[in-house]
């Protein structure tokens, strides 16, 4: 949406989530996201083929994933550099307890900001 504001020449409020992309578009050097928070939390209804609710964040590297609907969450963890087809979840591995704490807290501060 910040873009289409920015093509109309039309102010972007400043509660608007997300950024104007047209610099990306005009090959200009800018700083971008590195990660970025998502959210699926809308089913129809009757819903003929429900996804589980989730949320989550994604990096250059990382995907953790957090399914909201359960008690407790039920949570994923992707290495997509060794991973990129997303068959091993770690997040139940301790040796990826570091990283699983660092996801969540990304997490956490993200969904945040996006309220």
């Amino acid at each position: 949406a910040p873009t289409m504001l920015a093509i109309g020449g039309v102010d972007i409020p400043s509660r608007m989530q997300g950024r104007n992309f047209g610099p990306l578009l005009c090959n200009e050097l800018v700083e971008w996201r590195t990660e970025w928070f998502y959210e699926h939390t809308y089913n129809t209804k009757p819903s003929r083929r429900p996804i589980a609710k989730s949320e989550g964040v994604r990096t250059e590297r990382w995907k953790y994933i957090r399914y909201i609907e359960f008690d407790p969450p039920y949570e994923q963890l992707f290495d997509l550099k060794h991973d990129p087809s997303e068959e091993r979840n770690l997040a139940t591995q301790t040796g990826y307890m570091r990283i699983l704490l660092d996801m969540r807290a990304r997490w956490e501060r993200l969904g945040r900001e996006a309220q």
